[in-house]
This record gives structure tokens, C-alpha cells and sequence, in this order.
């Protein structure tokens, strides 16, 4: 069932109209914590740093890993010196104690991926949801 984001869906299984949601563990940590909801297993090839009780999919049998990222991007035609300049500052800021600290704190894992790594990841996952989505039936709407 299609939701506008990871909230409403997560507001939907807390009044029980949906039986479960498949979002990040940073968007239900506090509702886990508080002992309202609980995480089945993970899409990922590990466990969960914040959660190593919980299994990987893979672990259950099913070969699926689908992760959450989140990226820097430019305008298309943005001079490579301010390019340049926002790739050191990231590379910089994610380097930082400070942000490890607060991703931690958020119950948010990270990697930094330089431009072309994350492009790469990018075009990765747009093949996989290009072959994924018709196999399952889903449409776009």
C-alpha cells in the first residue's frame, strides 16, 4: 500500500489499519525503544549495528537487501569549483566525531560515497527496481 513517506505509514501500523511497514530502523527506533513496535528483520547484507538481536532477511531465507540512502546533490551545470568545494566539505563533515556522534544518536548508520561510488550505487539500484517493480506486479501510478 502506498504511503507519502515513512510517518503516515508508520502512523497507519500504530492504529493498526496496516500490519506492517518496511521502513528504516531510524524511523520506528523510538516506537521499538518504547517497546510499541518491532523490527522483523533487515534488508541489509548485516545486522543491524543499533539492533543485532534482529535478523537479515537473508538470514530468514529471502534474498532481498534494499537500504535507505540519502545523498548531496547540484544543480546540473554547477561550476566545478563549487562542485568541488561542497564534495571536500561533505567528505570533511562525515569525517567529523561530532556527526558519527549525532548519526548515532539519530539511530542513523552512515557511508560516505565520493561522487562516482555514489553514482554507481545509484544506477545500481535504479536496475534493480527497473527489474523488481513489473516482476512483483507493481505499477506506477
Amino acid at each position: 500500500m502506498p504511503f507519502d513517506g515513512a510517518n503516515p505509514a508508520v502512523t497507519a501500523l500504530l492504529g493498526g489499519h496496516i500490519e506492517a511497514v518496511t521502513v528504516s530502523p531510524a524511523e520506528v527506533s523510538n516506537y521499538v525503544d518504547a517497546g510499541q513496535l518491532r523490527i522483523l528483520a533487515v534488508m541489509d547484507d548485516h545486522r543491524s549495528t543499533l539492533y543485532p538481536d534482529v535478523p537479515t532477511l537473508a538470514e530468514l531465507g529471502y534474498d532481498v537487501n534494499v537500504g535507505t540512502w540519502r545523498g548531496l546533490f547540484a544543480p546540473k551545470g554547477t561550476p566545478e569549483d563549487v562542485v568541488n568545494t561542497l564534495r571536500e566539505l561533505v567528505k570533511t563533515v562525515v569525517e567529523e566525531e561530532s556527526f558519527q556522534e549525532q548519526m548515532k544518536v539519530m539511530k542513523m548508520t552512515f557511508a560516505y560515497l565520493d561522487a562516482p561510488e555514489f553514482e554507481e550505487a545509484i544506477q545500481r539500484d535504479d536496475a534493480f527496481f527497473a527489474d523488481l517493480v513489473p516482476r512483483i506486479g507493481l505499477t506506477q501510478n
